[in-house]
């Protein structure tokens, strides 16, 4: 797939709609593991390990969001998946909504968890450039020392001044939230996309579906029940 091995998990009921949840940075496919027993009962599950992360394989190319939505893509038709529905945590939302920007006829509809609607800023490019980096060289493991810590705090927030490129008048989307991270961004979202939903999750922070997974899992199941697959 895009001449790069990708380690992924297939699981489920292979005849449903399949539904694709997409980690966020420094992490890997586990982090879901709280939402696979409750998915796989009623629909096709497949999580994956981003490029550079897991056990896929790293890669020697500059990363980018366009590259990791190839991958995903890729992962589709291997997999021979016409559409899919995403959900995608922190960076992981952000490869959702690339993929949804270049291949919109194979998402059929977007959980975006703990998302920002506001560009990166150069600072934050910077440092996810050389977190990366930094991985590649010296492994996950030290560079999660630092990082995981921080995940579960509130993460720095600026004012959106925009819905990064999200515009859906066909598409479905919820976004989750944690009730401890700064809400204007994906509220602003939420209000400027049509057939969109907002939930907040209580007593969580960043890390939605691992802090309060029984209230994540509900709000994911009734989502998808609701739009009907």
């Amino acid at each position: 797939m895009n001449e790069l091995g990708l380690n992924f998990l297939d699981l489920g009921d292979s005849d449903k709609l399949p539904i694709i949840l997409i980690h966020g940075m420094a992490l890997d496919q586990t982090m879901w593991t709280p939402q696979i027993p409750v998915l796989k009962e009623h629909y096709r599950v497949l999580t994956y390990d981003i490029r550079g992360h897991g056990l896929s394989e790293v890669g020697d190319a500059q990363y980018t969001y366009k590259m990791f939505a190839d991958d995903l893509k890729s992962l589709m038709d291997y997999l021979e998946m016409d559409q899919a529905v995403l959900c995608g945590l922190s960076m992981g939302r952000a490869i959702a909504l690339r993929a949804y920007d270049m291949y919109p006829h194979r998402i059929k509809a977007m959980i975006l968890s703990d998302a920002r609607s506001e560009a990166d800023s150069n600072e934050t490019k910077y440092w996810r450039e050389n977190s990366i980096e930094s991985i590649k060289k010296d492994g996950l493991e030290n560079f999660a020392d630092e990082f995981v810590g921080n995940i579960f705090c509130q993460f720095q927030f600026q004012e959106a001044s925009g819905s990064g490129g999200v515009n859906s008048k066909h598409r479905l989307i919820i976004f989750i939230r944690g009730i401890s991270q700064p809400l204007s961004s994906s509220q602003m979202m939420h209000d400027k996309i049509v057939n969109s939903e907002f939930k907040i999750i209580p007593k969580a922070g960043h890390m939605s579906n691992l802090e309060n997974l029984e209230e994540f899992n509900h709000n994911l199941l009734e989502f998808l029940e609701k739009i009907g697959f």
